[in-house]
């Protein structure tokens, strides 16, 4: 008699922060876990970079062929087919996860996914968080954390898809972590010091100031890598809009100043270690009506 799988369902931190529901994050974390697998991972990584550096990138490949009814039992929660259909359209919602029909076999119905790293990666780095244990760390700008292995199962697909083997239960007691790296904090310095999270940062900033910025702006990009070459990371941008944003939003004169080429210049440096700037002004504003003051007073 063979020894029996048994299954096990990882909950993680950053995917609870991001989800904010323990049902939603064990879920996210499975279609993330099932994305390392497809056949065509390495087309899926390129994919994934190029988007990363703002290209734009059609998904052809690393697309996820699973029912709601395997999804369920795999992720060993009470829940129906139905509320597991549920949770994938509100990943997909997110922008998490991408939808689709069979573009093969137009009678299939059943909805193919494909996990968004470059989405999720950004809104954890908004989050103070980052991927975790993957097993290509594709925010490196090509440069990979791993040897590239070989698909796991070479279990014929279905015609024309990329669909995921029917390989044992995913987190069962068959050592699978050979394939994922050993994350230290010197590999995390080193991939937060390669990549600067542009579209992290400015999607931040569109959300606190109700704004539309575009990460692609070639003079936003040149601030916010000066700043990032200067040492500061995303916890410096972030302290920094969200400390503007209470002084300026809202404000007829100071609104216009919620903008990166105010907030990202060479006065970055004071923003992040000011306490309070008089009447929320930026820095060369507040230091010239300083001097208006004074001048008066003389007078």
């Amino acid at each position: 008699m063979g020894m029996k799988h048994w299954n096990c369902t990882v909950l993680r931190e950053e995917m609870l922060k991001l989800t904010g529901d323990f049902k939603l994050a064990l879920v996210l974390d499975q279609m993330i876990y099932w994305s390392q697998r497809v056949s065509d991972f390495k087309a899926y990584m390129n994919e994934e970079r190029a988007r990363s550096e703002g290209e734009a990138c059609e998904g052809e490949a690393g697309w996820i062929f699973k029912k709601a009814e395997e999804l369920v039992e795999e992720f060993m929660v009470n829940v129906s087919p139905k509320a597991m259909r549920a949770y994938l359209k509100e990943f997909v919602h997110h922008g998490w996860l991408e939808e689709r029909n069979n573009q093969k076999i137009r009678w299939d119905h059943t909805k193919q996914y494909r996990v968004s790293l470059v989405k999720i990666q950004a809104d954890l780095e908004v989050l103070g968080y980052y991927l975790k244990d993957y097993r290509e760390a594709f925010w490196q700008c090509g440069e990979q954390v791993l040897q590239d292995v070989e698909p796991e199962s070479s279990v014929e697909k279905p015609e024309g898809e990329n669909s995921l083997p029917h390989t044992p239960s995913p987190r069962s007691k068959e050592p699978r972590s050979l394939t994922i790296p050993k994350i230290t904090s010197k590999t995390i310095q080193k991939t937060t010091s390669e990549r600067v999270p542009y579209r992290a940062i400015i999607q931040y900033l569109n959300e606190k100031t109700m704004k539309t910025f575009r990460e692609t702006n070639r003079l936003t990009r040149k601030l916010i890598k000066e700043r990032w070459d200067e040492g500061y990371r995303m916890d410096a941008f972030v302290f920094v809009i969200d400390q503007k944003t209470k002084e300026w939003l809202g404000d007829e004169r100071m609104d216009t100043y919620l903008r990166p080429k105010t907030l990202f210049s060479e006065h970055f440096e004071n923003y992040v270690n000011e306490n309070r700037q008089p009447e929320g002004l930026p820095g060369d504003l507040a230091f010239e009506k300083l001097l208006n003051e004074l001048d008066e007073k003389v007078v």
